[in-house]
This record gives structure tokens, sequence and C-alpha cells, in this order.
């Protein structure tokens, strides 16, 4: 099944995998795709571009467990038409850093145990 997706660079427009692991996916769905001799970030997005040029697609390598919502992308859409920005730089910009997206869990671990490292007082503990 083909799929759009948007990569989070100067694009304007989503390029196109397959998803034939992942069968249908929902727009917003957070996946990794190669991207030349990388691979890249990429969401997937509302509308395929058409085109007449036949290209040998690519397939997807990896949906991530989180996705953007619906609104995020309208938003992006939108963001990008009024201020004439590359929908690919809007995207990059909502994203932020994208390691976030490979580290979660262990960032998580980190936090508690940097958490664990200090002795909290009564007023402290409360609010942790």
């Amino acid at each position: 099944m083909k799929v759009p997706v948007l990569i989070p660079r100067i694009f304007d427009h989503p390029h196109t995998y397959l998803s034939e692991k992942y069968g249908k996916l929902k727009t917003g769905s957070i996946v990794l795709v190669p991207f030349g001799k990388e691979e890249e970030v990429g969401v997937v997005w509302d509308k395929e571009e058409n085109t007449n040029k036949n290209f040998k697609l690519k397939n997807i390598k990896e949906k991530k467990p989180v996705s953007l919502s619906d609104n995020l992308v309208k938003f992006i859409n939108w963001f990008s038409l009024y201020n004439l920005a590359p929908k690919g730089m809007v995207l990059k910009m909502c994203l932020g850093d994208e390691s976030f997206l490979s580290k979660k869990k262990e960032i998580f671990k980190n936090s508690l145990k940097i958490k664990n490292r200090f002795i909290l007082n009564e007023e402290q503990k409360k609010n942790v």
C-alpha cells in the first residue's frame, strides 16, 4: 500500500513509501524511512502528492509507538500555507529534537535514577 510520508526537511510535499509490513497506517503515525543513504524519521501525511513519474518505491523500515494528532497535521498544513514555509520545515519545528523518539524509555529511566540519588525532605516528596 502506498503511503505519503512527510520528512522534516525543506520539502513542501510528502514522499511516497510502501507499507507492506504495517498495512494501512493512520495519518500522523511516526515512521522510520530510508532516505538516500540515511534513515529519516517521517510522519504519515494526509494527502499524497500525485506525479506522472515512475519511481522505485522503498518500504517503511519501522513504525514508532507515538503519533501526531490529526489536529496537529491540519495545523502544520495551515501554518505552512499561511506563512509560506515548507511543510517539512514546519514539521521539523513541531518535532523538535528527534532523539526523544528513539530514547523515550531511556530518558524516563534516567530521570527516575536521578530522582533516587537525592534525599528529599517531606515537602519535596509531596511534589514528586
